[in-house]
């Protein structure tokens, strides 16, 4: 339905100036063929708690002085009527606006409920008005450019002046937003009550502003002409991008800071989309097209293709409903308050239509077309042709009638006369009272109006004690029915009395609490009642016990003793809870033995039901415990004993004692850093050597042989005489101050030295043995020969 969404903004501004004169599908309301959707005027849905009836209707009138006529007296009421068009009705709080044209140009009206107003009155045409709290801003064609005007109640303000085109205001507690032409593209403005702010600059349209409790929403073409558009939040502060997709989203509405829109997924149809305020939830996914979203209350309607037609779709935040379903076309639905109305085609023309979060009721039936309904507060307004020309028309939607005079409980003494007036309105008129017990009581009706009556209600005859049960129903002309139930009690009115006036309390903490009262009345006391029941309980005999733990502190209770005729008897007293019980230890601290050098680390656990505050030592400089009750030494501990004090305190200073012996001790053997190895000496050689140990307490070293060898206070081995050769066994022993010890035994062996060698030696040695082998084998030869 929407292939020609991005058309310039001027094409659609061309289109709108040359035919001033167009029917109800013209600025304002979005056509199936046109970029309309520019200057589209959504419904605006509040919910200020006012009365369905917007009624005026006072005491007073009731006792016969002056009385206003109501906003609505019957239904279908025809507020224009003249010989020239009047569109795009919108209400609010049985107000309503609209613009017609009074044969030169379009002008703005508004109807407060009693009579017709022309708030404008120039050669300008004035269109699309909207409505809040009686406040209107519309957009008026000034010359060469669209300006934003605002009616504040008494006169009219231009919010804008310029040469670009504003529009498309839309009014929130007197707070307007609308879309700007800056000669490029659409910029969203903000006027805040006195001050205009831009909330957009970009190079992009901005369009479909909406606004509800200072939030705006609206739709971005992000990325330029070619783009889509995207779904933007202004929460008051910053801006806030709700979508971020690959199709178009649009025609955003937003109330109590969540939105709904439509979106073309996937370019081949549109769905509809809701913000709940954190996630979106989609709420279509079908192949038709669904549009014209209406969000209230984080209810969303909207406008939904079945196959067949367009029908009327309503979700309740958690389910949908199909409100016409039906074989005609349904459209434009608007919703107020779980209540939507919308305009059909009934198989010959287009009736308008409301449902009332039960059932649906056909406001028109005639032969001409009505369309563009709007709904607040129960009532609807819509535009219909009369003659050759549209005109707007209101009516109350399905109304009971509804009291002026809620029905109360009423109390009497006995013996006292009833006299208690009561009174309705409804815009169909007041058929009859009817009174379920007429044994004891009496109805006084008179009907002012056909709309409104009173009724007065008297006894006739003496009541008894007691509380009597009525049902007082109001018929309209319409069968429509409202009941008040209430109740008349006849009491006496004297309270209860204490037998003992209660006192104050104390219990120590853990303890339970019992503590029983006593009163007395002439009718019986029937019940007791007390102001703390999150940590007391009384019984119907007036014994108070505590129904859960009780901290340490006051307790400030009251009392309340009530009698058959719900009489009163009330004392205050306070239940004190104490502590003032020690603090106990879990486990029963123990003497404490630990190796020197290693550190204290002893986890000590008292309980106490106040729970314990702190941990106490009495040495600080050597120790420390911390909160959770572990204890370290503080400093480096030397060898010895220590007695020391623990204890554990609560928050009211209670606390448990211990004292224990912390014993430091050293039993730990010197340790070898550098094991001494077996040495060999050559003759003369001296021996020095240099072992190593350690010990946290220190080391005295001694040696076996202390003829040949010494060792020093550092473990240094050196000999003291020139050893003989051979072999010697030392045994070196490791020994601290507190008797452990080490030792360790290794030999020292002495060779002989070895005596050099000259330097010819090498060449002597290989002649003297030629030699010494030629003498011999001459000593042989001479020896055979002489033998």
């Amino acid at each position: 339905m929407r292939n020609t969404e991005r058309v310039l903004f001027f094409s659609l501004l061309v289109f709108v100036m040359i035919t001033p004169a167009l029917t109800s599908a013209h600025v304002g309301q979005r056509h199936p063929d046109s970029n309309l959707f520019l200057v589209r005027s959504p419904h605006l849905g509040t919910s200020d708690g006012l009365s369905k009836l917007g009624s005026v209707v006072t005491t007073e009138g009731l006792r016969g002085e002056s009385f206003p006529p109501p906003p609505h007296l019957y239904p279908n009421r025809q507020l224009t009527n003249n010989n020239y068009n009047d569109y795009l009705p919108r209400i609010h709080n049985g107000q309503v606006t609209w613009y017609g044209f009074d044969g030169v140009d379009y002008e703005i009206f508004f109807w407060d409920g009693v009579s017709i107003t022309q708030i404008t009155s120039n050669s300008n045409n004035e269109q699309d008005p909207q409505i809040h709290n009686g406040q209107i801003t519309w957009h008026g064609w000034f010359g060469a450019d669209l300006e934003v005007l605002f009616w504040n109640g008494t006169h009219t303000i231009q919010l804008t002046n310029n040469n670009v085109d504003d529009l498309n205001p839309q009014i929130h507690n007197g707070q307007i937003v609308w879309q700007k032409y800056d000669g490029s593209d659409m910029e969203i403005l903000y006027y805040n009550g006195s001050a205009t702010t831009q909330i957009t600059n970009n190079g992009y349209f901005d369009i479909s502003p909406q606004i509800h409790n200072g939030q705006i929403t609206w739709a971005g073409q992000v990325g330029g002409f070619s783009s889509d558009y995207e779904i933007f939040l202004w929460n008051g502060s910053h801006t806030i991008q709700l979508t971020d997709n690959s199709y178009d989203d649009l025609y955003p509405q937003i109330h109590n800071a969540q939105v709904t829109w439509e979106a073309n997924v996937g370019g081949a149809d549109s769905e509809i989309f809701f913000w709940n305020g954190t996630a979106t939830i989609q709420l279509t996914s079908n192949n038709y097209a669904d549009e014209d979203a209406q969000i209230h209350n984080g209810q969303v309607a909207w406008e939904g293709f079945d196959g067949s037609d367009d029908e009327i779709l309503f979700w309740d935040g958690f389910s949908v409903t199909n409100l016409s379903s039906n074989t005609n076309p349904d459209s434009d639905p608007q919703l107020f308050n779980g209540q939507v109305t919308w305009y059909g085609n009934d198989g010959n023309d287009n009736e308008v239509y409301y449902w009332d979060g039960f059932v649906t009721t056909q406001l028109t039936n005639n032969t001409s077309d009505e369309q563009n309904p709007h709904i607040s507060h129960c009532q609807v307004t819509w535009e219909g042709p009369i003659g050759n020309d549209l005109e707007i028309f209101v009516t109350p939607a399905n109304m009971a009638p509804n009291w002026v005079i809620t029905p109360t409980n009423q109390t009497l003494d006995y013996g006292e006369a009833l006299d208690y007036q009561l009174g309705i309105v409804d815009d169909l008129g007041i058929s009859h009272w009817t009174l379920n017990d007429t044994t004891h009581f009496a109805l006084s009706t008179t009907h002012f109006e056909r709309w409104w009556s009173s009724t007065r209600l008297t006894n006739t005859s003496t009541l008894t004690p007691g509380a009597y049960g009525l049902n007082l129903t109001v018929y309209d002309l319409g069968g429509l029915t409202v009941s008040g139930v209430f109740t008349v009690t006849v009491v006496d009115q004297i309270p209860p009395t204490w037998v003992y006036t209660p006192v104050d309390q104390t219990i120590e903490l853990g303890d339970a609490f019992s503590y029983d009262l006593d009163a007395t009345d002439i009718f019986g006391v029937v019940d007791w009642t007390i102001n703390d029941t999150t940590y007391f309980a009384i019984s119907g005999s007036g014994a108070i016990t505590n129904n859960t733990a009780l901290q340490v502190g006051t307790y400030g209770l009251r009392v309340t003793a009530n009698d058959t005729h719900h009489n009163q008897l009330s004392g205050t007293f306070s239940v004190h809870v104490q502590d003032t019980t020690d603090p106990a230890w879990v486990q029963t601290l123990t003497n404490q033995v630990i190796e020197y050098c290693t550190g204290l680390s002893y986890d000590v656990n008292a309980t106490d039901l106040s729970s314990i505050d702190h941990y106490w030592v009495n040495d600080t400089t050597t120790f420390s415990i911390s909160s959770a009750g572990l204890i370290t030494n503080a400093t480096s501990l030397p060898v010895g004993v220590y007695w020391l004090e623990v204890r554990g305190y609560d928050p009211y200073s209670q606390y448990c004692t211990a004292t224990i012996k912390i014993t430091v001790q050293d039993t730990t053997s010197p340790v070898w850093i550098t094991l001494p190895a077996d040495q060999t000496l050559h003759y003369r050689e001296s021996l020095n050597i240099q072992l190593a140990a350690s010990d946290h307490s220190g080391i005295a070293w001694s040696i076996n042989d202390t003829t040949h060898f010494a060792i020093d206070a550092t473990g240094r081995i050196t000999s003291t005489i020139t050893l003989a050769v051979g072999s010697y066994g030392l045994n070196v022993t490791l020994i601290d101050p507190y008797g452990n010890w080490q030792s360790v035994t290794f030999r020292v062996t002495v060779v002989p030295a070895i005596s050099p060698i000259p330097p010819i030696m090498p060449i002597l040695v290989p002649g003297l043995i030629i030699v010494c082998i030629v003498a011999l084998a001459f000593v042989l030869c001479e020896t055979r020969r002489k033998s």
